[in-house]
């Protein structure tokens, strides 16, 4: 099994929490995993023009694209979002904003898909965390 685990935080890495709890979640899967930070990158939310409708491939370019085959190929996913002012943050929210792509199609990619969410920071961490499963569910993606 191939996990794809994500750090939603904008942080670099020696101060990322988030990051280093994704980092230790995967660990100790025993799987192997490819490790993705959002820090840095470059990504823009769903902007909803439809362009993906006919192939399930977002038409966007931005640091996203070259990230989709990776989604795609994962068989399991872990997804950790940070608390910025109790939501969140950003980067994640449009990272997974984008993740609409691959809904329009008979064959959807991530439909059946196991993901594990964590989230870090803040006094409402539950709010993140149900954030992150409710964009996991609008995908068909199992919590």
């Amino acid at each position: 099994m191939k996990i794809l685990a994500i750090s939603g935080s904008p942080r670099i890495e020696k101060r990322s929490s988030t990051l280093k709890l994704v980092k230790a979640v995967a660990e100790n899967t025993g799987c192997e995993y490819d490790l993705v930070s959002l820090a840095g990158k470059k990504i823009h939310g769903c902007m909803g023009c439809m362009g993906c409708a006919d192939d399930n491939i977002c038409k966007l370019k931005d640091d996203l694209t070259p990230l989709r085959d990776k989604i795609v190929e994962a068989d399991a996913y872990i997804l950790g979002g940070c608390n910025f002012f109790s939501t969140l943050n950003a980067s994640m929210h449009s990272f997974l904003e984008r993740w609409h792509q691959f809904r329009h199609r008979e064959k959807n990619e991530l439909w059946g898909k196991p993901a594990v969410t964590v989230s870090v920071g803040g006094v409402q961490t539950k709010a993140v965390a149900k954030i992150l499963e409710q964009f996991c569910m609008y995908n068909f993606i199992q919590v």
